[in-house]
């Protein structure tokens, strides 16, 4: 019974932390200029340990995929951001995640990672099939 409840502790402890990241995200206050004219959250919490933490327990699935078939243009991206904000069982998604340290040369494909509930798997999977039907669009990047 005592593990239980640690292990119960542990679980709702990276919840919670998951759920302080999405009110801070979600409140306009914390909405600030950035360079270059962008706009910003200020001092965001990071919520993948937690997440981490969450796949570890259990509770979550993880993904992390490289779509070489997928176009890297500004309409997948925008598509994939509309797609994770339709499926709450999608948790948190990151998108062409950059590492100064291990910079590709040429194009880059797209990557994607993804920390999700069990029911949004085939979800998942049709995201990909439609992000490698996509085809870019001759104006842009």
């Amino acid at each position: 019974m005592a593990r239980w409840v640690l292990r119960y502790g542990r679980i709702k402890k990276h919840w919670e932390a998951i759920e302080r990241y999405n009110a801070h995200i979600n409140d306009p206050a914390n909405l600030e200029s950035l360079t270059d004219g962008f706009i910003g959250f200020s001092n965001p919490p990071d919520p993948e340990l937690d997440l981490v933490a969450l796949t570890t327990l259990g509770e979550l699935e993880f993904a992390d995929l490289v779509l070489p078939d997928a176009p890297n243009c500004r309409e997948a991206r925008l598509y994939w951001m509309e797609f994770v904000e339709e499926h709450d069982d999608i948790i948190y998604s990151l998108g062409n995640p950059s590492y100064t340290a291990f910079s590709p040369s040429g194009d880059q494909p797209l990557h994607l990672k993804f920390w999700y509930l069990p029911t949004a798997e085939k979800k998942i999977q049709a995201l990909i099939r439609h992000l490698e039907s996509m085809k870019p669009r001759s104006d842009e990047p």
